[in-house]
């Protein structure tokens, strides 16, 4: 490429015909999470992927595009293509890790030996770069590294090889997905067979039917997945209740196990997968301490997260339940767990130096003003703290105030003296086990558990960068996340299984068929087999499920993909399962009553039964769950709301209810519910009055979208001398948008969606062609609207 861009600058060109220069550089955006685009710290020396997808999908196309560097006609100089799966990519792009012109992995890569099975035959990606990613010395793992291995010491070339041949492993997957779902269809099975009928009708082609798969939730690092994530945990809160310790722990670079197997001109940021391979290991040690070895006491529930942010080196965001017999109830309970002070430098010195080393923010404030902490002269995580005698249980913002005697020893950390005031809350028997970064802290008193599960599934990491003149949100992966991901470590980790269990009308479950296969679709799925549909069956023939409500059949029975049945569970399962019901807007006033009739009736044993109450079959699912008596006060929109609070943030709440509202009148839900739908005002304001005055505003925006007012439902008006122009909340914005966007688009009926698929399908098109779609509005005539591509 040199030789390339010499000759393009070679002295006597046309200056027009002159190669422009292309600059690329992170930018700070006010507009995004900064908790995930955030540009990485000045110390981070690093080689990482960037790349544009959507929901942080890697492009599909990655071939390697080669200069021809000795043509036969030089003045016209050709350009060719190598695929990225093909042998001689890897010694094209790596000449130095393959000196002798060794292949690289290639899609028709045989298994050899007994994993050669005839269903599995071929190697992927990610067993190759693991088998070149194991460490091979001579003896056992022996220290004087006699055999030098150039893959190992290539440094930042080490860096780009993960981080490419990650970049690719995911472009295969979601290439295999692609090509596999590129004539598969999704369509409700009543809409397909209306398809049908239409067609047997007209004896002429119609519209097509279905909209196209997208990718599934098992995609790991996608807004789906991390959705899912999300609603499993809070289904293990809703069972166990609220976490009790929220712990970050910190991959340590120099913990023995990697700077004794590094090089003497080498770090650890030259070795991720090595780093990666020690941080997996001293997690799952944590872990075992934690639930197994119980530190804290029994434990009944965790989550954890692990997080890579541009800061070169791994970390892991845990939430821990505890036992009714060991939360932490008073301020003596909080001082046996949790420090916040220096210890003493005589008698304890090693836990002294682990504080000093690890434990210490900053500094910050008028010590260090120019620290990346400081946001408008004042550091964004509220230290220096205030100095304190004694724990106070419950402080403001929900966390204890900690312990921070002022008559405390002083340390001397980055060429300032600090005290008590900068230490960051730690456990002094993790601390001195592991000599890393392990901050614990006391939740058990926050009030909207929501906002942590929040932060612990906000997403992986990205980056916003500059290209000329103009923004672009790029997925950011460092060399660590790549070896992470190549070797198939956990991301994600629950103490539970979590069954989810679908809601759906009768012969509107989803029918998966190929273009021009309808009628094959339709006949293979007349009999459904689904969650529901065979809840029903396992009813009609065994009595004794029929003591259970459709969400407690996971605990008593087990789902068989295969047969699509429930059969009795034969043996305790190793992690105890919890099942949820996925959540139904009230708008899809169908769905939701349904869902009402299956978490109170036990046993039904079909659609019909669902419907019978006292022998009376009634016409719809919402004249039931009258019958029966669910709807006759305001009980059903209470337990609507309570569920939703456990689950959803402050801005789904009030939207949910002003939904309810449109339905019906009900007298106390907003005083019962007041504190929950402006909890995200009340962190900001730390005023309950402002708060409640946000929060009577944006209920009100909401009602005027629809038509409606206040006064309408006698609710107050909000005092509008406490109103702020913008009542955002800076740092869940992007959330709840993304969230409301999600929920608005998940109400789509079967038609709405096609159409929406469709014209998305056609803006997306690159192509340089006219683009076009009629649409009809009411009391007008029909308007045509022409789209050209700029």
């Amino acid at each position: 490429m040199r030789e390339v861009w010499a000759r393009e600058n070679a002295p006597g060109r046309d200056p027009q015909l002159l190669p422009r220069r292309v600059s690329k550089h992170f930018v700070t955006d006010g507009n995004v999470d900064r908790r995930r685009y955030n540009p990485p710290p000045e110390t981070v020396n690093e080689v990482a992927v960037v790349f544009v997808g959507d929901d942080g999908q890697p492009p599909t196309n990655i071939d390697l595009v080669i200069h021809d560097r000795n043509p036969i006609d030089p003045q016209h100089r050709r350009l060719q293509t190598i695929p990225a799966g093909s042998s001689n990519a890897d010694p094209m792009l790596y000449p130095l890790l393959f000196p002798r012109g060794e292949l690289g992995w290639h899609q028709r890569l045989l298994q050899e030996g007994p994993r050669r099975t005839p269903v599995r035959n071929r190697n992927s990606i990610r067993e190759y770069t693991c088998y070149r990613l194991a460490i091979r010395y001579i003896g056992n793992n022996d220290t004087i590294h006699v055999t030098m291995s150039l893959l190992h010491n290539g440094r930042f070339l080490f860096q780009q090889f993960v981080g490419d041949h990650y970049l690719r492993m995911e472009a295969n997957n979601l290439q295999y997905i692609r090509w596999h779902q590129a004539e598969l269809f999704a369509e409700s099975y009543q809409g397909l067979v209306d398809h049908i009928n239409q067609q047997l009708q007209l004896d002429a082609p119609v519209a097509g039917v279905g909209r196209r798969m997208i990718l599934p939730s098992s995609f790991t690092g996608g807004p789906r997945f991390m959705k899912q994530c999300y609603h499993d945990a809070m289904a293990i809160v809703c069972k166990c209740g609220k976490p009790n310790l929220f712990i970050t722990f910190t991959c340590n670079p120099s913990w023995p196990e990697i700077s004794q197997n590094l090089p003497r001109w080498a770090t650890a940021s030259d070795r991720p997968d090595l780093v990666s391979r020690v941080f997996n290991a001293k997690l799952k040690q944590l872990m075992r301490d934690i639930t197994v070895n119980n530190i804290f006491g029994n434990v009944d529930a965790y989550v954890y997260t692990v997080e890579f942010q541009k800061r070169g080196l791994p970390h892991a965001h845990i939430l821990i339940i505890l036992s009714e017999g060991s939360k932490l109830l008073t301020a003596d309970d909080v001082d046996n767990v949790v420090y916040a002070f220096l210890p003493d430098p005589v008698t304890e010195p090693r836990l002294f130096d682990c504080v000093t080393r690890h434990m210490i923010h900053g500094p910050c404030g008028t010590l260090n003003p120019n620290s990346p902490c400081m946001v408008d002269n004042s550091c964004s995580k509220k230290f220096p703290k205030e100095y304190s005698e004694e724990t106070v249980y419950i402080a403001d913002g929900g966390y204890p105030k900690y312990c921070r005697p002022n008559n405390g020893p002083v340390a001397r950390v980055r060429n300032q003296e600090v005290s008590n005031e900068f230490v960051v809350p730690y456990n002094p028997y993790l601390l001195a086990k592991y000599d890393a970064h392990i901050n614990v802290e006391v939740c058990s008193t926050v009030k909207s558990v929501q906002y942590l599960y929040k932060y612990v599934y906000k997403g992986h990491d990205a980056a916003t960068m500059e290209v000329w003149n103009g923004n672009e949100i790029d997925r950011y992966v460092s060399p660590p996340e790549a070896v992470w991901r190549l070797f198939a470590y956990k991301l994600h980790d629950i103490s539970h299984t979590v069954v989810r269990l679908p809601v759906h009308l009768e012969n509107y479950h989803n029918v998966y068929f190929a273009r021009g296969q309808e009628l094959q679709g339709v006949q293979n799925n007349a009999l459904p087999r689904t969650k529901l549909t065979a809840f029903f069956a396992l009813n009609e023939r065994n009595v004794d499920a029929r003591q259970y409500l459709y969400h407690e059949i996971p605990t008593h029975y087990t789902w068989q993909a295969s047969s699509k049945e429930w059969r009795l569970r034969q043996r305790q399962a190793h992690r105890e399962t919890l099942s949820r019901m996925y959540v139904v807007n009230p708008l899809d006033r169908d769905r939701f009553h349904l869902r009402l009739l299956l978490l109170h009736r036990r046993g039904p044993r079909s659609f019909r039964d669902l419907k019978t109450v006292n022998g009376v079959v009634h016409a719809t699912y919402a004249a039931a769950a009258v019958a029966l008596g669910l709807l006759e006060d305001d009980e059903a929109w209470r337990a609507c709301m309570t569920e939703s609070s456990a689950l959803d943030t402050a801005t789904q709440l009030r939207y949910l209810y002003v939904t309810i509202l449109l339905f019906c009148h009900p007298a106390d839900l907003y005083r019962r519910f007041e504190v929950n739908m402006m909890e995200d005002f009340n962190r900001r304001f730390q005023n309950v009055d402002h708060a409640r005055a946000a929060c009577l505003k944006a209920i009100r925006d909401l009602l005027r979208a629809r038509g409606k007012s206040l006064d309408d439902y006698g609710l107050p008006s909000p005092d509008e001398d406490l109103l702020e122009p913008d009542q955002d909340d800076p740092m869940f914005g992007a959330i709840d948008a993304a969230v409301a966007w999600q929920q608005r688009l998940s109400e789509l009926n079967d038609e709405q969606r096609t159409v929406y698929d469709r014209v998305m399908a056609a803006v997306d098109d690159n192509r340089n062609v006219q683009k076009m779609f009629l649409r009809r509005r009411a009391r007008r005539e029909r308007e045509k609207r022409r789209y050209t591509d700029a």
